[in-house]
Parts: C-alpha cells; sequence; structure tokens
C-alpha cells in the first residue's frame, strides 16, 4: 500500500511536444489534405491564362554624356530620354494600346465578374501579380487600384494582366501580357511594345525641341558675355592710361637705383653724425685736441704739439728764474694764444660737420620721398595690369566657351537628326503565342497550401497538447501521484452494456483489464489481501460505477462470494444495472431498519451479491457512524470480496469518510477527462482522512488513439 507522502504536489508532467504531435498525426493529415485538396479545386475552377513577352531594346540616350560644364548644364535642362521605365510603366501608353484593341479582344476584359475559383484564390492571384513588380511608387501594379476609382473596370483588369519588367542591367524592357486567348497576349504584347517604340520617338521630338529652345538661348546668353567682356576690357586700358611693358621694367630699375642712393646717404649721414659726436665731446686743452682722431683737426693736433713743447719750456724757465722772469712771462702769453687758436678752430670744425650733418640727412629724404613716390607708381601701374591680365582672360574664356558650345552643339540642336533616324528604341523579340499557361500557377499554390494546412495543423496539434488537462499515459498518472496503474480499462462503445459485457465475453481485453486489477491488489499484500475494497474517484461519470459492477461479476464468476455495496447514498445507481429495487439498502442497515436478509440481493447472471444504497439522505452520519463499520466488518466475515462503490471524494464530503472503514481504496481516473487537478485534490482528501492507496485503475482508455502516440507503458 502506498502511503500519502507519496502524491506529489503539482501533477504537470508534460511529455514532449513532438510525442503530441506524433500521436495526433492523423488529424495532421487530415488538415493538411483538407487544405491541399481547396487549393486543388480552386484551380480546377480556375481559367487558365497564357503570357506572352515582347521586348524592347534602348539604344544610345539622345543627350550627351556630361563630362563638361557645358554638358553638365545641358543634362540639367534637357530632360532624360533614357528613363525608359517612366515611359513603360506609364498610364498613358496602356490606355493608348487599350484603346486600339479590338472588340472581340476586349471582351474578357469586360467580363461583369470573376468565376467562383477567383474568390477562392483572389489571394493568391493579387499575390502573384504584384510579386514580380520592382518598382515601388508609379508601377502599373499600384496605379491599378485607381481605376476601380474611375470607374473603368476592364481598363483596371487589362492594367493587371500588362507587366513591363527591367531585364538586368541592360536597357532592355520586356512587357508581359496575360490573356486567356494565346494569340491575344502575342497580339496585346507586340502592340505594347511598337506602342512604346512610337512614345519613345514623341519624347525624343519633344525633347529635341526643347534642347533647341535652350541652346538658342545659351548662344544669346554666351555672346552677350563675350562682348560685355570685350567692351570692358577697351575702358579698362582707356581709363588706366597703362604704360607699355618696357616703361614698366625702367621704373623697376630706377627705384632700384634709388635705394642704392638711398643706402648709401643713410650711410653718410651715419658717419658723420658720428664724428660730429666725437667734436663735441672734446673740451678746449690742447691734449684733448691731440687725442682727437678726426681728421677734421689736424690742424689742431699740430697746434697742440706746439703747446706742449712751450709748456716744457715753460716749466724749465721757471725751474731756473722764478716765474717773473721776462722768458717765463713770454712763453705763457704765447701758451694762452695757442689755447685760443685751439678753441677756434674746435668751434670752427664742430659748426662744419654740423653742416655736413644737415646736408646728409636732407639728402637722405630727398631720396626716401622720391623712392617712395616711385614705389607708389609702380604699384599702382602693376595692379592696373593685373586687372588688364584678368579682363583678357574672361575674354578668351568667353570664346573658348563659345566656340566649343557652338562646336558641340551646333546653332539648332539634333532635331533633323532624330526625324532622319528615327526612335531610339527597337523591339528586338516580337511576342510569339504561347503553348503552355501560366497562370494559375500550380505548383507554387499548392506547395503553398500545402506549406500553409501542414503548418495549421501542426498549430492545432500543439495547441492541442497544451490545451490538454487530463491524464493520456499511464506513466504520467504514476509519476504525478506515486501509485501504480493496476489496469488501463479500454473504452468501448455506448451501446455495449459493459457489466453484461463481461459475463458474455470474459476473455475480452475489457475483461482482462478487470483481472489485471484485482490481481495488482492481492499482490499489496499477498499475506493478508485485502477484503473490503473501496472505490473512488474525483468526479462523477468517470467509470467508477460500471467498473465496481463489472468487477463483482467477473469475480463471482470465478467461483468467489462477492459482495458490492452501494454507498453512494445521494446518487447512486448500482441496483439498476442488475434490475433491482433500491430500497431497502446500505442506508436500511445501518439504521437497523431492514435485516441483512432483505437488503442482500443475489445477481441471477453472475452470483455476486448486492447491497443497494437504499433511500436518498444521511450519507454523512452514516458514514461517521460506528453501525456502518459493524456492517462492514460483518459483510467481510462472510464475503471473500467486498466492493464498496464510494461516492465522488470532490462531491461526497463522507466519501474520505468511507475510505477509513476500508482496507484500501481503487482510485479511478477516466483518460483525458479527469483534470490532473482535481485527480490529485482527491487524492490527497483520501489521504488526509487515513486512506490507503492500493491501485489506480486508468477508464475509458481508447487504445487506437493511444496507440499513436507510441506509449503502451503502464498496466494492461
Amino acid at each position: 500500500m502506498v502511503a500519502a507522502t507519496a502524491i506529489h504536489a503539482d501533477g504537470i508532467v508534460r511529455r514532449p511536444v513532438w510525442r503530441g504531435i506524433w500521436g495526433r498525426r492523423r488529424m495532421v493529415a487530415l488538415v493538411v489534405l483538407a487544405g491541399t485538396a481547396i487549393a486543388a479545386v480552386g484551380l480546377a475552377l480556375t481559367v487558365p491564362r497564357y503570357t506572352a513577352q515582347s521586348v524592347v531594346a534602348i539604344e544610345r540616350p539622345l543627350v550627351r554624356s556630361a563630362d563638361t560644364n557645358v554638358d553638365a548644364e545641358a543634362a540639367a535642362a534637357i530632360p532624360d530620354l533614357g528613363a525608359g521605365m517612366q515611359i513603360a510603366t506609364s498610364r498613358r501608353l496602356a490606355r493608348r494600346v487599350f484603346d486600339q484593341l479590338t472588340d472581340p479582344m476586349k471582351a474578357e476584359f469586360h467580363t461583369g465578374e470573376r468565376p467562383l475559383a477567383g474568390l477562392v484564390l483572389g489571394f493568391f492571384d493579387q499575390m502573384w501579380q504584384t510579386a514580380g513588380d520592382p518598382f515601388a511608387d508609379d508601377t502599373i501594379a499600384t496605379q491599378a487600384g485607381s481605376a476601380d476609382q474611375d470607374g473603368d473596370r476592364a481598363f483596371g483588369l487589362f492594367l493587371e494582366r500588362l507587366t513591363p519588367r527591367r531585364l538586368g542591367a541592360a536597357p532592355v524592357i520586356a512587357f508581359e501580357v496575360q490573356s486567356e486567348n494565346p494569340p491575344t497576349a502575342a497580339e496585346i504584347a507586340n502592340r505594347v511594345a511598337d506602342q512604346f517604340v512610337t512614345e519613345r520617338l514623341e519624347r525624343q521630338l519633344e525633347a529635341v525641341r526643347r534642347e533647341s529652345q535652350w541652346i538658342h538661348a545659351r548662344l544669346t546668353e554666351l555672346r552677350r558675355q563675350l562682348a560685355k567682356s570685350k567692351v570692358a576690357l577697351g575702358d579698362h586700358r582707356t581709363k588706366l592710361g597703362l604704360r607699355p611693358d618696357s616703361d614698366v621694367d625702367s621704373v623697376g630699375r630706377t627705384i632700384a637705383e634709388l635705394e642704392q642712393d638711398l643706402a648709401n646717404a643713410s650711410n653718410r649721414r651715419a658717419l658723420l653724425q658720428r664724428r660730429l659726436r666725437r667734436i663735441e665731446a672734446l673740451d678746449d686743452s690742447p691734449a684733448a685736441a691731440e687725442e682727437a682722431a678726426a681728421p677734421e683737426v689736424g690742424l689742431v693736433k699740430e697746434v697742440a704739439g706746439v703747446e706742449k713743447q712751450l709748456r716744457g719750456r715753460l716749466k724749465r724757465l721757471a725751474d731756473l728764474y722764478g716765474e717773473q722772469h721776462p722768458d717765463v712771462r713770454r712763453v705763457r702769453a704765447m701758451l694762452d694764444d695757442i689755447q685760443k687758436s685751439i678753441a677756434a678752430e674746435l668751434a670752427t670744425v664742430t659748426e662744419g660737420l654740423r653742416r655736413q650733418v644737415a646736408m646728409a640727412t636732407q639728402r637722405e629724404t630727398l631720396f626716401a620721398e622720391k623712392l617712395e613716390r616711385l614705389r607708389q607708381e609702380h604699384a599702382q601701374s602693376i595692379a592696373a595690369r593685373q586687372g588688364l591680365v584678368d579682363l583678357e582672360q574672361q575674354v578668351q574664356i568667353d570664346v573658348l566657351v563659345l566656340d566649343r558650345f557652338i562646336a558641340r552643339f551646333g546653332t539648332s540642336g539634333g532635331g533633323a537628326q532624330v526625324a532622319s533616324a528615327g526612335s531610339d528604341a527597337r523591339v528586338v523579340a516580337r511576342a510569339e503565342s504561347p503553348e503552355t499557361a501560366s497562370y494559375p500557377p500550380s505548383v507554387e499554390i499548392l506547395a503553398l497550401a500545402f506549406g500553409g494546412s501542414l503548418g495549421l495543423g501542426l498549430l492545432i496539434a500543439v495547441a492541442a497538447h497544451f490545451r490538454e488537462s487530463g491524464f493520456r499515459f499511464a506513466g504520467d498518472l504514476e509519476s504525478a501521484t506515486g501509485i501504480t496503474v493496476a489496469a488501463r480499462v479500454p473504452a468501448m462503445d455506448d451501446a455495449v452494456k459493459l457489466h453484461d459485457f463481461v459475463v458474455n465475453q470474459p476473455k475480452s481485453a475489457y475483461a482482462e483489464s478487470l483481472r489485471h486489477l484485482y490481481t495488482a491488489i492481492l499482490l499489496t499484500d499477498p499475506v493478508n489481501p485485502p477484503k473490503r475494497i473501496l472505490v473512488t474517484s474525483a468526479r462523477a461519470k468517470e467509470g467508477r460505477t460500471t467498473l465496481c459492477v463489472s468487477l463483482a461479476r467477473i469475480l463471482a464468476a470465478t467461483g468467489r462470494r462477492v459482495l458490492l455495496v452501494d454507498a453512494d447514498m445521494a446518487g447512486g445507481d448500482c441496483h439498476g444495472f442488475f434490475d433491482m429495487p433500491k430500497s431497502p439498502g446500505l442506508v436500511e442497515l445501518v439504521a437497523d431498519e431492514a435485516p441483512f436478509e432483505d437488503a442482500i440481493r443475489r445477481d441471477t447472471v453472475s452470483g455476486c451479491y448486492v447491497v443497494p444504497a437504499g433511500r436518498h439522505g444521511g450519507g454523512l452520519d452514516i458514514a461517521a457512524s460506528d453501525r456502518l463499520k459493524e456492517v462492514l466488518n460483518s459483510f467481510a466475515q462472510v464475503f471473500d470480496v467486498v466492493i464498496v462503490d464510494s461516492p465522488p471524494v470532490l462531491e461526497a464530503s463522507y466519501a474520505s469518510l468511507l475510505a477509513g472503514n476500508s482496507d484500501g481504496v481503487v482510485f479511478v481516473v477516466r483518460w483525458l477527462k479527469t483534470p490532473r487537478e482535481a485527480a490529485l485534490q482527491g487524492l490527497r482528501a483520501i489521504a488526509q482522512s487515513g486512506g490507503r492507496f492500493l491501485r489506480l485503475a486508468m477508464t475509458m482508455v481508447d487504445d487506437k488513439a493511444q496507440a499513436r502516440f507510441g506509449d503502451q507503458s503502464g498496466a494492461g
């Protein structure tokens, strides 16, 4: 027997998702088959369409390459004729072609409504019509929606069937046309290509006209600019009276000579100033004059030498004769005259040097003023000549631009050339009548339908896997509860009365599963096998009563004395299986209102004995009474097996009390139906009341459906 602590808390045991998907593979296959079949029916009902293709090549556009400033300006002013896709995707082109079609060719576009398959495959139709469109904005696909707004449904359908496409990087455009008639598709494709060539020629002629206007305006502007530049050059020459180049060069040489003269005058002035400062620094003494090095004081030096000799003579005479001697006085008078001569000579020299310094300074100033004047005149001449050079260069540039413009564009544009050469687009491949249909794309649609339905089927299978609230596998139930599943009772057809079936078919899988259950119960205690066996479940309609009745009959068929007690005093129905009255029964027996002989009835088919539930009510009081325990003990002394059919644990509060009056409990869980939490809650209630679990029984198991999941673990 299993203790209550073996029951898990959550009971959430999930098998891998792939096992759930594998078990529902038939459902997935059905969804795939249905989706593919619907697509196939839609394809069969769809009117096929044929695609014809014409190819147009665009030669070098009329506009010249912008490799110069002139060409770049022209390219900005002249329309770009290389934009072939702009013409190919225009409504104007499609409208012109559509208006030129004959009534028989327009007939298929004037159909009032599409076939039934169009409703089924409308999504695929729209997707395939727009999938190959390489343009984001101004395309036929985006223009098709506006056709209905214009009230022209036929033209809108024509736009849907016409698809221009650029082929690679080359200037080649393919026009694809779909039609229900192959010759019609080829004829329309060729007409579109021819109309495109015509449109290109019209665009070129219009561009040539605009180009000629631009060339004429540009030539006028260039000539006006050249004339203006020449007038400005002449005015500049006349206004400035510019010297010739030789005069400009001589002024430069004169400036160089004056700069040399100015440097010499500056050096002369500096030399004289130094001499003057030395002379002014001397005093009137002969010694100072003798020490002077300036050439202007040469006479002073000679007089100073005579003075020196006289002073020596004066000293000798004074030493020899005394200061008052006439010779001494005569020499002293001579010395005074010499000193006066030296002073006068120094004054004369100083004045002369000052005059020389003033003259040198004046000469230097004259040279500097003349040099500055010449420099200014020279700079003005150079600036004026530079302005002249700029004007001359501008005239040369204007002449060059005008000559090159005339050489490149002429004077009237390329209208005559375009008119003679024709359109720059030509049809390189005309459409031929297609032999095979291009729409609907059967392989793609079937593949999409197959993939979509497969994905839907897998999604449904995964959702069903996670929405599965009950126990599918016996192993899951054992893992969640810790109790062994002793029997997986197979489900039978609703028309089969199982309590009679076990008697009539004792070797059936249903009967074998019940024998397997009882064998497992006996093995729980081989020495003292349980006799009072309580059978209960979490909720009603889980096969509990049917299991009790069938088990009682199959055990009675083996010769055992078996008693079936209906303890569901609120809604017991065991008596209905045996066509017996409900009273007197267990309620009357416990209440001492009926003897054992009246409450116990014998089943004439199998030989088992039955105690019905009795009158309704009083279940809790009876289950809690000691009298019930005495009655059950009395049954166990007389019968080999006492099977007690208990009410559902979660629907009758006294069911857990009955478990305490039994030798063990067999808990019934319905395959896939009993919620996991409900089963665990019922097991906990029994465990808390002191009941002991014998085994679990999984009822109403669909063996065929279970076999698809590849799991046969658990009881047989």
